[in-house]
């Protein structure tokens, strides 16, 4: 059954078209329909997809809702589908505004699992990270907490499309990094993730030996702890000692402490283990006294009058009692977006 006749009516009547006609509810269950012989109903559902954005700007939130679904068929068997599919990704990436983006990073996130997605869908979420970086740089920052961590798992990929993407991406990212205490690693960070296991003691080493005398921000954050988390499991006492000695000297540095706090859960567990099982004194002297700064850094997050992470779960309430304290169920996709 074609869509046009529900395409059309949306975008002569608008937002309220989008439930009567139940249009996203047609166009998620063909997407989700792997059959062999349903391969035009999935590049049909891609193809509405593409119809709608151009109904206007209140399909920004729905467009976006459908990206985790759209990003799967971008890993279609079938070339012409999955082909219809980037190009969809290409539209919605054109058409999203900077106060979109925030939205975007969990279906991102998740299509980054190469364990669950196809190789076609991972290329595709970077690609379309990559085109957000070229318009919206600032938001992509505030995300790398959440991304880096991704592309260094993804930079040495049995699939040499999805590690070519990964590389050329992080390389992207650090162009925006502006600290000028950092900016010297980078390249040395970048090639410690891309070949952790004769890199990383050198990263360190490096880390180590740098005065870092500017306040830090997240994105900072983000660059160098992948490389500190390999470097605390590396077998020498000596590296893990550095990577102490990294962690107590940077997290005194933050912005704000809500900058410095994914050191928490990532270092925390460990160093604390490590205060009770490295065996060299000056080591685990060194890991105690990181400890001890997280920890400190833990209870200034926790404090109620400190800067937090923005949380959808916090915002969203505020916005539905913006908008007049109720909003249809159907329409909670808006309000999500907007948080």
């Amino acid at each position: 059954m074609s869509f046009t006749t529900n395409i059309n009516t949306v975008k002569s009547e608008g937002l309220t078209a989008l439930a009567s006609t139940a249009i996203l509810e047609r166009i998620r269950e063909d997407l989700a329909d792997g059959g062999k012989k349903a391969g035009k109903k999935r590049q049909e559902a891609v193809e509405a997809i593409g119809e709608l954005i151009q109904a206007g700007p209140f399909m920004a939130p729905f467009t976006v809702a459908l990206m985790a679904d759209t990003l799967q068929v971008c890993g279609d068997k079938i070339r012409p589908v999955a082909t219809k599919a980037t190009e969809v990704m290409d539209t919605i990436a054109e058409n999203l505004t900077s106060n979109g983006v925030k939205a975007c990073i969990p279906h991102l996130a998740a299509a980054m699992n190469t364990g669950e997605n196809k190789a076609g869908t991972v290329v595709a979420a970077l690609q379309f990270i990559n085109e957000l970086l070229k318009k919206s740089s600032l938001q992509v920052l505030a995300e790398l907490v959440t991304l880096v961590p991704l592309l260094a798992d993804l930079m040495n990929d049995t699939s040499g499309d999805v590690e070519d993407e990964a590389r050329e991406l992080i390389k992207e990212m650090t162009t925006l990094i502006a600290n000028t205490d950092v900016e010297p690693l980078l390249p040395t960070l970048v090639k410690a993730m891309i070949e952790p296991e004769t890199e990383t003691c050198e990263a360190v080493h490096k880390l180590a030996g740098t005065t870092f005398a500017q306040v830090l921000d997240a994105p900072t954050y983000a660059m160098v702890l992948p490389v500190l988390v390999r470097g605390f499991n590396e077998p020498q006492q000596n590296v893990k000692r550095m990577c102490a000695v990294v962690v107590d000297n940077m997290v005194k540095l933050a912005l704000e402490p809500v900058d410095a706090s994914p050191f928490i859960p990532a270092c925390l567990p460990t160093l604390e283990k490590l205060c009770e099982t490295v065996s060299d004194p000056e080591a685990r002297g060194m890991c105690e006294r990181a400890r001890d700064a997280l920890i400190r850094l833990k209870a200034k997050c926790e404090d109620p009058t400190s800067k937090k992470l923005a949380d959808v779960s916090i915002v969203k309430p505020l916005v539905i009692e913006a908008c007049g304290g109720k909003v249809e169920e159907f329409f909670g996709v808006s309000a999500d977006y907007v948080a």
